[in-house]
């Protein structure tokens, strides 16, 4: 058989298979092996600059951008919502007389303290008396931690991060406290002469600093100087001798990836920073050994393993070109009409099948692509993506943006698709955000009227033919003319889509009809609405929602106003869930719903459960409240009982117990104290001895004429004739 193959083109074949392999293993093998360790190097550089690149991102943007001065200021509202509303009063009229207002302020920040766990201190300086609050009241600047920084002379520079150091809030302890500090102006983004004075938030920089870190590696350690090479703080305590090493270092102005004994050092340029750090970053060097000899175990192996698969292959290999090689021959022949017969083996269609399976990745991977750059635009990146450019040219691009509630919304997304945009004129890519948002990226050349008109007729079309119970937002921001400016027109899409929460019916909103909304505060009375759930009846509570409702329509504020009161009385709402039943916690902190006609709804719905609720616990609770009240009386019968006597007993007010007796007795307090008395007092005339004057005593009776007229009127004779017509005692006068 050997000397068969030997000379054959087969045989030449399996041969240069066998050959072309040894040297490719040869070849890749030993530059594998001489490039590994510089591979590594580089990597462990690499990925140090990366680690520090994001902690820094963490702790510099993510981290500090979270307690920006909207998120702040919701979270005071969400505190308790009037917060607001006395900050605009002192600094409009000082601390006057408003102790109680300050008080109630500053047990709000003491609240919030506790619900940000990076806060350091958060204080307000009002311009107006000259005076400070945070979690204590300040008469003066200069008794407060901020005295150094309202009283140094030196211009304030508000909306920026900075550090610095200020005292300890634990007044005992002289250490100064490093943190990140922020002012914001208020009235909130006040400028000039309105500014009436700042709100400064202080966070504690060690802590920034550590919650920043969680993302390194167990072994790495992190360490922060200041520009002056002063450390800031680490993540983990660091020895005296790598200390002093790296200060060297940063005296030398060295900022790369270095190493030292076993470790690998990374120095971020100061320059860099948001405030002027060098971030410093030290790796154990010994794990960095172990992945390059592991790497050259697995090359070893990995050639081995290609060269036993190489022989087994070149055979194989060399059948299958031989074959193919022959077939396609073959086909090359038919083709050219020189040879009709056809091969029993369709290499070629597999081929081609290949080829068309190829072309559709590839469509694929250009539609994805395509996708990820209107993404990329679309939430605003300066440097959107790289490479070629797959979107289409167009004269303008319309942002549509799109919310959408109910089922079968696959269906729609599919009807949008498959509609011809022919049929109005319409040319544009779908984004598919997440399953019920999604952008319309148009690009037209009908007039603003017609083209809105077409939108909206598209949208409807493909509602209708989708069927189900599914309903949308939409909105349309302004057209632009570059790519580059598309990001703010989708904001402006998206805000104009989030005022579809006022619309009753689907609907597609422009930016131009919302964007000059005043933020104007419709009076509902938020606290109208939490009486009401407490003590009101549904009619009311329905009459107050529906009024709420209209008033809200009617008010053309802007949407995160109307959001902010609907929050507010979810919060009402749920207020009361709690003060009532501790189990229906859940069922009232998200009222908002698709609409605004929704979320009415549902509050109505849940006030009406919540006022069923109260009022079946209420009779009981009145029953148990008044039971207490009447055993109370009767084993105190002979005592001046008063109504202040019972409100210290029940905790309950004097107006609430004397509308109990009203209503479950049908007689007012002062009238059942007389008849409990009278009762009691005619018990003891039939079955004691003792003196009408100490029995009216014993009754509670502080008068015996007082006592003989209320018994008279009571009981149409005196207290002795009642005596001496029920008497059945017998007078001991031994």
């Amino acid at each position: 058989m050997l000397n068969r193959m030997k000379g054959s083109y087969f045989s030449k074949l399996v041969f240069s298979h066998i050959a072309l392999t040894l040297v490719l293993v040869t070849v890749i093998g030993g530059l594998l092996l001489e490039k590994t360790e510089r591979m590594m190097s580089e990597e462990m550089r690499q990925t140090g600059e990366a680690r520090l690149s994001s902690v820094k991102q963490k702790l510099e943007k993510e981290l500090l951008e979270s307690y920006h001065s909207a998120l702040l200021n919701r979270a005071l509202n969400t505190v308790r919502p009037e917060a607001e509303s006395e900050i605009n009063y002192l600094l409009e009229h000082g601390r006057g007389d408003s102790y109680s207002r300050m008080a109630r302020f500053t047990q709000d920040l003491k609240t919030l303290s506790f619900t940000l766990p990076l806060l350091h201190n958060i204080s307000f300086y009002f311009f107006k008396d000259d005076f400070v609050l945070d979690q204590y009241y300040h008469e003066a600047p200069d008794t407060s931690p901020q005295a150094e920084l309202l009283r140094s002379g030196a211009e304030i520079t508000p909306n920026k991060w900075f550090l610095r150091t200020v005292p300890d809030n634990d007044r005992s302890i002289t250490e100064q406290t490093p943190v990140l500090t922020y002012i914001h102006t208020l009235p909130f983004l006040a400028k000039g002469d309105r500014v009436k004075g700042y709100m400064i938030v202080d966070l504690d920089a060690a802590k920034v600093i550590q919650d920043a870190s969680q993302q390194l590696g167990h072994e790495d350690r992190l360490l922060i100087f200041a520009e002056d090479g002063q450390q800031i703080n680490g993540s983990s305590a660091v020895d005296a001798d790598t200390l002093t090493w790296v200060h060297g270092e940063l005296a030398a102005h060295r900022e790369a990836t270095l190493e030292r004994e076993q470790s690998v050092i990374t120095i971020s340029p100061a320059k860099d920073s948001l405030f002027n750090w060098h971030y410093v970053l030290i790796r154990p060097q010994y794990s960095a050994l172990v992945m390059t000899q592991q790497m050259k175990q697995e090359i070893w192996i990995f050639g081995i393993a290609l060269l036993l698969l190489g022989l087994a292959v070149s055979i194989i290999a060399s059948r299958q070109v031989y074959g193919t090689f022959a077939d396609l021959v073959q086909r090359i022949r038919a083709v050219a009409g020189l040879n009709k017969t056809t091969s029993p083996h369709n290499v070629m269609g597999s081929v081609e099948q290949a080829l068309g399976l190829m072309d559709q990745q590839k469509r694929s991977y250009l539609q994805e692509r395509k996708e990820k750059q209107w993404r990329a635009l679309l939430s605003g990146l300066s440097k959107p993506f790289e490479g070629e450019v797959l979107l289409p040219e167009a004269q303008g691009y319309t942002p549509v943006y799109m919310e959408l509630s109910g089922t079968d919304i696959e269906r729609l997304y599919g009807q949008l698709h498959a509609e011809p945009e022919s049929a109005f004129g319409l040319r544009g890519d779908w984004v598919i955000l997440t399953a019920r948002s999604a952008y319309w990226i148009l690009m037209s050349d009908l007039d603003r009227d017609d083209f809105h008109a077409a939108v909206s007729e598209h949208l409807e079309q493909a509602l209708r033919r989708s069927g189900g119970d599914i309903r949308f937002r939409a909105g349309i921001g302004t057209e632009v003319t570059k790519l580059e400016d598309l990001s703010w027109s989708a904001l402006e899409a998206q805000t104009a889509a989030r005022y579809g929460f006022l619309q009753r019916e689907n609907r597609l909103v422009r930016y131009q009809e919302v964007q000059h909304r005043p933020s104007v505060y419709p009076d509902i009375k938020p606290d109208t609405f939490e009486l009401l759930l407490r003590g009101g009846s549904v009619e009311e509570i329905e009459h107050y929602l529906e009024a709420c409702e209209n008033t809200l329509l009617a008010s053309g504020t802007t949407i995160e106003m109307v959001e902010l009161l609907i929050m507010q009385l979810g919060i009402s709402l749920s207020k009361v869930c709690m003060l009532q039943d501790e189990s229906e916690k859940e069922h009232a902190l998200e009222p908002l719903r698709f609409t605004l006609f929704d979320t009415m709804a549902y509050l109505r719905e849940q006030s009406a459960r919540l006022v069923l609720s109260r009022t079946e616990k209420r009779n009981e609770r009145n029953e148990r409240i008044l039971s207490g009240i009447q055993s109370y009386i009767q084993a105190h019968i002979h005592e001046d009982i008063s109504l202040e006597q019972l409100t210290e007993l029940t905790s309950y007010s004097k107006q609430f117990i004397c509308k109990l007796f009203k209503d479950e007795l049908q007689m007012t307090f002062v009238d059942y104290m007389t008849s409990e008395r009278l009762s009691h007092a005619a018990a003891l005339l039939t079955s004691t001895n003792e003196s009408v004057g100490h029995i009216a005593e014993r009754s509670g009776f502080r008068s015996s004429q007082y006592f003989a007229t209320k018994f008279k009127a009571e009981y149409g004779v005196t207290p002795v004739q009642y005596r001496q017509a029920n008497g059945k005692i017998k007078f001991n006068l031994g």
